[in-house]
């Protein structure tokens, strides 16, 4: 599993053999893309997200659904890329591709502007809003509203040649999800149902904490480039420093979940700052609080060392105080 650093994936290096050479002007791309999901390990999802019953417990499941779109951006991603770079190219987008089927694979395809050359990395990212801002807040606490409103994921694509005024690249790349899925089973002291008409999740005294809302766009190139350049292992080194100028584009705190109607079981979106380094993949040994709001009172659960990682399904039964 690899870190995610704010939204720029990491790359792998490549075996097939690449042209080095670049054009610039508008390009055709079209290239299949997996988000299947698999046992209790919660790989990336779409709208198609389903609960099933197996022997291994409660599994998500995942699918795309044709219509879909993913934004491609021309982000650096290896310390090459980053030696060459320039602020105005940090996050730049140059596409959007469009997802022609539904299932656990489809085929996206679209136009990309801009320059491109054999060994590029291309940065793709679902479920993208126009200012690409990741917003966790306003949660209803199903798992329909996550998989509309909440279900963020990435990947890159690997440039592998230009033919006259197609591009070629990766196989089939696997988009990654920004987020845990957590379910909350919510009881009372004696084990009764507790149907909460508020959940808020939180971090108490603890490195980690949980994102409301991550702003990318509004990183600081030049100190980015900066920062990029100081480590000697590259974008990939983990953890990242406390410097890291993604920090100023994250938004941390309590994640609130407002449910339509009271109910005891509730699902939420949860990603974090692992535990203060900048990256955008959950919370790890963290304490966490839960406050539930149900029949006008107030009801409090804590429990230390959570972790809650991206890409991971949980089911956490609690029983809550009353206070």
């Amino acid at each position: 599993m690899a870190a995610v650093v704010c939204g720029i994936c990491m790359i792998n290096s490549c075996s097939q053999k690449e042209t080095i050479f670049s054009q610039t002007g508008t390009f055709s791309v079209s290239f299949e893309a997996s988000r299947e999901g698999a046992s209790s390990f919660v790989n990336p999802y779409t709208k198609g997200l389903d609960v099933q019953i197996t022997d291994n417990g409660e599994t998500i499941t995942s699918s795309w659904v044709a219509g879909e779109t993913v934004l491609v951006m021309s982000n650096p991603s290896t310390p090459a890329d980053y030696a060459n770079a320039k602020p105005e190219d940090i996050m730049k987008p140059v596409g959007v591709l469009t997802a022609t089927t539904s299932g656990p694979v489809t085929t996206l395809v679209g136009q990309l502007s801009g320059t491109f050359y054999a060994g590029q990395n291309l940065f793709l990212t679902y479920q993208h809003r126009p200012d690409l801002v990741y917003d966790y807040t306003g949660q209803d606490g199903t798992l329909e509203t996550i998989a509309r409103k909440y279900d963020y994921a990435e990947s890159t694509y690997h440039i592998y040649g230009i033919n006259g005024s197609t591009i070629s690249g990766t196989y089939q790349p696997y988009f990654h999800a920004y987020q845990a899925i957590v379910k909350f089973i919510l009881k009372d002291e004696s084990g009764n149902p507790l149907n909460a008409s508020r959940l808020e999740i939180s971090t108490v005294n603890s490195p980690g904490h949980f994102i409301t809302l991550f702003e990318p766009l509004k990183v600081d190139g030049e100190k980015l480039l900066e920062y990029m350049s100081s480590i000697p292992t590259g974008p990939s080194a983990f953890p990242a420093p406390e410097d890291n100028p993604y920090l100023a584009c994250l938004h941390t705190g309590a994640v609130v979940i407002n449910p339509t109607a009271p109910t005891d079981v509730i699902y939420a979106a949860l990603t974090g700052d692992m535990n203060g380094t900048g990256i955008l993949a959950g919370v790890q040994d963290a304490t966490i609080k839960l406050t539930a709001t149900a029949g006008g009172e107030t009801y409090t659960y804590q429990k230390e060392n959570v972790t809650f990682m991206y890409e991971n399904f949980y089911t956490v039964e609690v029983k809550m105080t009353k206070q």
